[in-house]
């Protein structure tokens, strides 16, 4: 039985030939100290960094810190900034990666959180959230692009309005960076959350923030530089690139940009949403399929079939007909209780540019039979 992939908004699968070779050949080069000064030309982790930059639209590679991915990253603002008892603003179209971290504050300082809601389709009003920030508001944290409807918002707007006003933007970018063009400088954003294992082809355990503010570090320790002082360096990226540097993942990531970059990023972009107007469409056409809100502009989308709970329907796709989604609630559980698919969740398919449509057609083939058996 072939496998179809079609969970990319959690990890992308397959990676480019070009991403394998990289990391394979890192892992087998004599072992160095990546990152920590008199690398040169070659140090991978220096190397990454302006690959990256530049394709994010960042001029100074020294505010790009490399994390473990959008998780820490997200993390590494809300605990870094001063927001004790403050008031935070977010959208019921987070993933917990950003209101977990914001709860968290809530619990231990009393910071008061307002989340604003989703359309009936499933997006953010972009005037929704303006009204909700005000100039006593000490963050802002939204999504880009959502990892349920696949809608995306207008963050360079947003980011005029929260400047206006003062007001630090956060951006969880986790959907969009490496499937769309982003320009981070232009658009203003003061902090800017990615990940590498999704559209940007690389490893689990990469990613990187965008810091344009002062942030407190979450972790300090050994830099390679400035061993002498006892204190964390002060200057970028060090400050907050304590431990040893994942060299070989940076390696990865760095090859999955330059394999996009190599593709046009408009062109991928074209083929998933090709791939997954298709899905849509079949999908749409088997009676008891519904669709979880109005599609957005990324290639993801969410589906339940009446009376075949979500858990048993992602089980018997995988193991009977070897079709790769995501059943549940992909940690975003307040789009799912707006849009009426709470608890069980949803079925999540999100192609790549790799699938086929010939994958398509027999994924829509396993979904119709077994809504029809149920």
């Amino acid at each position: 039985m072939r496998s179809i992939y079609l969970n990319n908004a959690a990890t992308s699968y397959p990676k480019p030939a070009s991403v394998i070779e990289a990391v394979a050949a890192a892992l087998a080069a004599l072992p160095g100290s990546p990152g920590r000064g008199g690398g040169g030309g070659d140090d991978p982790v220096r190397r990454c960094r302006g690959r990256v930059a530049r394709f994010l639209g960042v001029r100074d590679p020294a505010r790009l810190i490399f994390t473990s991915g959008a998780t820490e990253s997200l993390n590494l603002v809300v605990r870094g900034l001063p927001l004790a008892g403050r008031r935070l603003v977010t959208t019921a179209a987070d993933h917990n990666s950003v209101l977990r971290p914001l709860h968290r504050l809530h619990d231990e300082t009393g910071a008061t959180i307002e989340i604003v809601p989703v359309e009936a389709s499933g997006r953010v009003s972009l005037d929704a959230l303006r009204a909700a920030i005000d100039s006593d508001t000490a963050l802002v944290a939204v999504p880009h692009g959502s990892n349920v409807t696949g809608h995306v918002l207008d963050i360079a707007a947003l980011a005029l309005h929260t400047r206006s006003l003062g007001v630090p933007l956060l951006v969880d970018a986790a959907q969009t960076a490496g499937a769309l063009p982003i320009d981070v400088d232009a658009w203003g954003i003061d902090y800017f959350a990615f990940t590498g294992h999704k559209s940007m082809l690389g490893t689990q355990g990469t990613g990187g923030l965008v810091a344009s503010g002062p942030l407190v570090p979450l972790k300090v320790g050994g830099t390679g530089v400035l061993s002498q002082s006892l204190a964390q360096p002060r200057e970028l990226p060090l400050r907050f690139e304590a431990g040893t540097p994942n060299a070989p993942g940076l390696v990865a990531l760095e090859a999955g940009v330059a394999w996009i970059e190599g593709e046009g990023i408009d062109s991928l972009h074209r083929r998933k949403m090709e791939r997954a107007e298709q899905l849509r469409r079949g999908l749409e056409a088997i009676d008891k399929v519904r669709l979880i809100g109005r599609p957005g502009e990324l290639p993801v989308f969410c589906f339940v079939v009446d009376g075949v709970p979500v858990d048993e329907l992602g089980q018997v796709l995988e193991e009977s007909f070897g079709v790769h989604t995501r059943a549940g609630l992909h940690c975003a559980p307040l789009i799912h209780d707006s849009l009426g698919a709470n608890p069980q969740g949803s079925i999540r398919v999100s192609p790549s540019a790799f699938t086929t449509v010939e994958e398509i057609e027999a994924a829509l083939a396993a979904v119709d039979t077994v809504a029809r058996s149920w």
